[in-house]
């Protein structure tokens, strides 16, 4: 774990590489970020609410993002997908780009199931 003095930012909202030495951060940690701000926005609490620092990050590298649905049963299915997309704790298995996530929101709207991440896909940023 990095020294949690010198992490920049609110717990809720880190990636798990955010808070791990040596982690490569591109803009797929900006992606997790935003999708555990939905996750808040949706559902009323934060991803990990966990009592205290040290939980909420042990948290964020130890277990798998929660399912917003569970949370807030009235949410649409597609929509708790592409959140768990967004704030997957590997970032392989997160969007590459803010336009694949919006392109599957943009699903949801027209009635559509989301695409999500396929590991095998050529990526946006190679």
């Amino acid at each position: 774990l990095v020294d949690l003095s010198a992490v920049e930012g609110t717990p809720y909202y880190l990636s798990p590489e955010c808070i791990s030495e040596g982690a490569y951060l591109d803009n797929r940690t900006d992606i997790y970020g935003l999708g555990a701000t939905l996750f808040h926005v949706i559902s009323g609490v934060p991803p990990f609410d966990y009592d205290g620092l040290m939980k909420v990050v042990e948290a964020r590298l130890k277990e798998a993002p929660p399912n917003v649905c569970e949370i807030a049963p009235y949410i649409d299915k597609g929509i708790g997908d592409i959140l768990m997309t967004m704030m997957a704790k590997d970032p392989d298995d997160r969007y590459v780009t803010f336009d694949e996530c919006r392109t599957d929101m943009l699903r949801i709207v027209n009635g559509e199931q989301p695409k999500l991440v396929n590991k095998k896909r050529q990526k946006a940023n190679e």
